[in-house]
């Protein structure tokens, strides 16, 4: 791999923000071309979306856009036994952590007499993007159909595109079933988007669409965005990694591969206290990267948007890191309690 090696304390400031600096907006064409996918659906219905999703990508080889549910407590069981394990735990675990966040009411009473309430109410309807086709995300389905389930959303849409064959990774239905979800599209980029923001005959519009995508998925999500909700718009997936000398390189290689993984756009970065730390990180993600299904995808992540940085101590590791306001952010350091603090 041919990751870009810098030294921090010898960066300029025009170089430093050159590193740091980056945006979830995709590029003017793309926007441009999606903006128009999504208003001929908007103005067109199903002769638009049917349209797009022959050209693009998307529909069942019998030219459903619907999975019968039937299909998808098929494919939940067809899971193996380790792989239903792991799910399970998954979603247990993301259950666990959103749980608290659910906002709960209140009644205040600033003036005897006067009570001012708030009141916390949740969609009627969501629709969840699910990135598919080449690879597969059950875990993208987990962590944007829980957090809508633990607000108390009544419907909750998927949306996932096919693969070549024109197929739905099993699982992915898999998850959804699950989940006891029962509305699954075979539908993926732009048109998808379209579809849950303005509605068709046979997709109905939802409240509000979450979940990653590419950049025709994000270009859709901000051309719809003021007829229909959206979370915050995503870029290419991105990691940091800080570590100092205690870090086990194996893990910290790790970190820094599933994140790459996601696609060859994805920006990865390592933060290391030392050159030897990082050239063992380094020499091991080589090690693991090898014979890994995703290996073409994830050299390409690291060679063309991967950097290694060296800090001259772990405040300065932690300050580029701050700077650079990454995704995903993971420390291998001594005390990591301490280092954010």
């Amino acid at each position: 791999m041919r990751v870009e090696t810098i030294e921090i304390a010898t960066l300029s400031l025009k170089d430093r923000d050159r590193f740091t600096r980056r945006s979830a907006v995709p590029d003017r064409s793309i926007r441009t071309a999606a903006a128009n996918v999504v208003a001929a659906i908007r103005d067109r219905g199903d002769s638009a979306l049917l349209e797009y999703s022959a050209r693009f990508g998307g529909g069942l080889a019998d030219e459903r856009l619907r999975i019968d549910p039937a299909d998808l407590k098929s494919a939940l069981g067809s899971l193996s036994d380790d792989l239903l394990t792991a799910l399970t735990r998954a979603v247990d675990a993301i259950r666990s952590i959103h749980q608290p966040q659910r906002p709960s009411n209140s009644v205040i009473e600033p003036t005897p007499g006067v009570l001012v309430e708030r009141r916390w109410s949740p969609l009627a309807r969501v629709g969840v993007y699910v990135p598919g086709g080449r690879a597969s995300y059950p875990s993208s389905l987990l962590m944007g159909v829980i957090p809508a389930q633990i607000a108390g959303v009544d419907e909750i849409a998927v949306a996932t595109p096919t693969d070549e064959e024109r197929r739905v990774n099993p699982t992915v239905l898999g998850a959804a079933a699950l989940l006891g979800i029962e509305e699954v599209y075979a539908l993926g980029g732009a048109q998808a988007i379209g579809a849950f923001a303005y509605g068709t005959a046979m997709v109905p519009r939802v409240d509000k669409i979450v979940g990653p995508g590419g950049p025709w998925v994000t270009a859709a999500k901000l051309a719809v965005f003021g007829d229909c909700a959206i979370d915050l718009p995503a870029g290419p997936s991105e990691a940091v990694v800080v570590v100092d000398d205690t870090a086990d390189p194996r893990v910290a290689a790790a970190d820094l591969l599933c994140q790459a993984e996601h696609g060859s756009e994805s920006a990865i970065a390592l933060v290391a206290t030392s050159r030897e730390i990082a050239k063992a990180i380094v020499v091991e993600a080589e090690i693991q990267v090898t014979g890994l299904a995703r290996e073409t995808t994830i050299r390409d992540a690291l060679n063309d948007h991967g950097l290694v940085a060296v800090a001259a101590d772990l405040e300065s590791a932690l300050q580029f890191a701050n700077d650079w306001a990454p995704e995903h952010l993971t420390l291998h350091v001594a005390d990591a309690a301490d280092a954010v603090a």
